[in-house]
Formats: structure tokens, sequence, C-alpha cells
């Protein structure tokens, strides 16, 4: 009987060990899954200042695409222009394209 006691309390001592080894476990998988929320949200807010650093960009790129669009060279040459408002009054359009070095790309 004795026997069968030692035997069981050697079990429950080791059941008790697996345990606590258990909970330690589970105590370093919680402090790495809060690392890794942390990381994440900061990735998740990056992403947000990247999307919206990309679309002002992307806004910024069209404007300058708009304003450089009414260029075109057409022989390579020192071409010249002034803002058509100070050449004849017109306001249509912005710009006066000296014949021969600069058309409209309308």
């Amino acid at each position: 009987m004795i026997e069968k006691i030692t035997s069981v309390n050697g079990l429950v001592e080791e059941i008790a060990g697996a345990t606590k080894e258990q909970s330690t476990g589970i105590s370093e998988i919680n402090t790495a899954i809060t690392q890794l929320d942390g990381v994440t949200q900061q990735n998740a807010a990056m992403v947000e200042e990247t999307t919206a650093a990309a679309q002002m960009l992307d806004t910024d790129a069209n404007t300058l695409n708009g304003l450089t669009a009414v260029f075109s060279l057409t022989d390579g040459a020192g071409a010249r222009f002034r803002r058509k408002d100070e050449a004849d009054g017109d306001k249509g359009s912005i710009f006066a394209f000296p014949e021969g070095n600069l058309a409209s790309a309308g």
C-alpha cells in the first residue's frame, strides 16, 4: 500500500512539474503574442501613412502632368515661351507658344 501511495505521490509531483512548465510556456507565448500585436499595429499605421503619402504623390504627379501637358518640343531647339496673357491679353490659354519650337499638346 505504501508503494502505491509513493507511486501516486511521484505521479502527482510529475504532473505538478509539467503543469508549471506549461504555465511558463503559456506565459512566454502570451508575451510573444502581445509583442506581435504591437508590431502589427505599428505596421498598420505605417501602411496608412504610406498609402496617404502615395495618394498625395499621385495627386501631385497628376497635377504636374496636367501643368506640363501643354508643352511639346517639336525640334529640340532651345524653345522659349511666355505667359499668353502677358503676350496678347488672352485668358483662354496660359502660355503663348513660339511657332516651330513649342506646340500645344492638346
